[in-house]
């Protein structure tokens, strides 16, 4: 019975994102297609006043049981690149109940986890449907940064003792405990959340956006780059 009720509100959910295809308000820093203020959860340098605006791009990410998300070019005034983002949303299923993850990812340039808004009118949730605390999200966010994590090797069902799994809609459900080895780099009762979000941020679309760079790449953008306090970004335009 819980399998069908978690299918139902699943399929409910995904049919409203794909009626309606927009989102709320994320934290006030999204407004006419643009970044007028800093995202919540960032890892780069943030000068005051920065305003940035979208363009499309090819590149876009492939979400089970949703389609592909779209990668949208972020640009300063100048019409320079600056970041990429994606408004994700995404389902996660655990102990057979299913729920829609929405959240808006940022990357920089190179396809590195750059940071991320949430939703506050759709927060992310933990096992039982507990929302995250201020915490978790902070946990999260470290989480993302680590390029090298232990979700990096390891299939969800690796991650769990003793998992139980059941398909829904084409996604996997998991049941279990958490192992000790990553137990304490996730969000505790959130461990499919988690997984998935990772797996979005350094994913292929990684390899897609720095390739995507290199077609906008001229004179202006390497002196801004060498002159950058992104190591990344120096070491990239001296290669």
């Amino acid at each position: 019975m819980r399998l069908v009720v978690g299918a139902i509100i699943f399929l409910m959910s995904a049919a409203g994102c794909a009626q309606f295809g927009i989102h709320d308000p994320v934290s006030n820093t999204i407004q006419n297609k643009g970044i007028y203020q800093k995202p919540e959860f960032y890892t780069m340098q943030w000068k005051q006043g920065t305003q940035f605006t979208e363009k499309p791009t090819a590149i876009s990410i492939e979400v089970d049981s949703i389609g592909q998300q779209e990668v949208r070019l972020l640009v300063n005034g100048k019409d320079e690149p600056i970041l990429y983002a994606s408004d994700i949303s995404t389902p996660v299923c655990a102990d057979g109940e299913c729920r829609l993850m929405h959240i808006r990812l940022y990357w920089s340039l190179l396809g590195e986890y750059a940071g991320f808004d949430r939703y506050p009118k759709l927060p992310l949730t933990k096992h039982e449907h507990d929302e995250f605390l201020s915490v978790d999200y902070i946990k999260l966010h470290q989480l993302l940064m680590d390029d090298n994590s232990i979700l990096k090797r390891k299939k969800i069902h690796e991650l769990v003792d003793k998992p139980k799994q059941s398909k829904i809609e084409g996604v996997d459900a998991v049941a279990g405990a958490t192992i000790k080895e990553v137990k304490e780099s996730v969000v505790a009762g959130a461990l499919y959340s988690c997984y998935t979000a990772w797996h979005l941020v350094h994913g292929p679309v990684r390899d897609e956006i720095k390739k995507h760079t290199l077609t906008l790449l001229n004179d202006t953008m390497v002196s801004e780059m060498i002159l950058s306090n992104n190591s990344d970004y120096q070491l990239f335009v001296l290669k």
